[in-house]
């Protein structure tokens, strides 16, 4: 009991101060130096379909590239690499934590069976990425998102977007702590990093413009708009 109230007070010391807008404290959790305008979002009958395999695809390639697994068919895919700094070594610990990070994101902007396929997807994407490097990715990402699922609770209710990394953070604790999870002092500091480089945004971004579809879907069709008929006369 003690213990959760230290880590209540610790992730209360990080909330907004009274009267301080959001646009002060988005400027003060991203930093300097990177654009991080969003465009803005389409209306759900413009959006394009994507399948989910697609979707998971996307997703792990800008990840990889920010992570510095960079090769020619991933760049510019999207504008993902605009918010964040590319490491120019690569590291598949800084990835594994990226993407803990951003799929954090899923479960709130998706419903629940769409949600649970896309996670699937991404996991299995994710671990063939890190298999090469001897890193199983999957149980990175779902450790750290149990735990903030323990902030969660903490903090009796949803935790905002601002405070995503740095709950996920505190509740992965030391490399000690951590070590069931990342088996290395390195590894726990390449996690922690791309835990450090502010709130999640892939997915923000991709549902303005995109939405999943997956495989037992009907496909979308066309919105018809009713004509109004000329009188005495009938439609077929």
């Amino acid at each position: 009991m003690a213990e959760e109230d230290t880590t209540t007070q610790e992730i209360a010391a990080v909330l907004p101060d009274a009267g301080e807008t959001a646009e002060a404290i988005a400027k003060k959790m991203r930093g300097s130096g990177r654009r991080t305008r969003m465009p803005p979002p389409l209306p759900p009958s413009a959006r394009t379909f994507i399948p989910v395999d697609e979707a998971a695809g996307w997703f792990v390639s800008d990840l990889m590239e920010v992570s510095g697994f960079v090769r020619p068919n991933m760049r510019h895919r999207s504008g993902y690499s605009h918010y964040r700094p590319i490491l120019t070594k690569p590291d598949p610990w800084y990835f594994a934590g990226l993407v803990a990070l951003e799929a954090s994101k899923i479960i709130d902007l998706f419903p629940q069976a769409k949600a649970d396929a896309i996670l699937r997807e991404v996991l299995e994407h994710a671990d063939a990425a890190g298999a090469r490097h001897e890193v199983r990715v999957s149980s990175v990402v779902l450790g750290v998102m149990g735990r903030l699922g323990m902030g969660q609770l903490l903090l009796h209710g949803k935790v905002p977007d601002f405070l995503i990394a740095k709950v996920m953070r505190m509740l992965l604790g030391s490399a000690k702590n951590a070590a069931r999870l990342v088996p290395t002092k390195d590894a726990h500091e390449q996690v922690t990093s791309a835990l450090k480089i502010g709130h999640p945004v892939w997915w923000k971004m991709f549902v303005r413009r995109f939405d999943v579809r997956l495989r037992d879907d009907e496909p979308p069709r066309p919105k018809l708009i009713p004509v109004k008929p000329i009188d005495g006369e009938d439609i077929i």
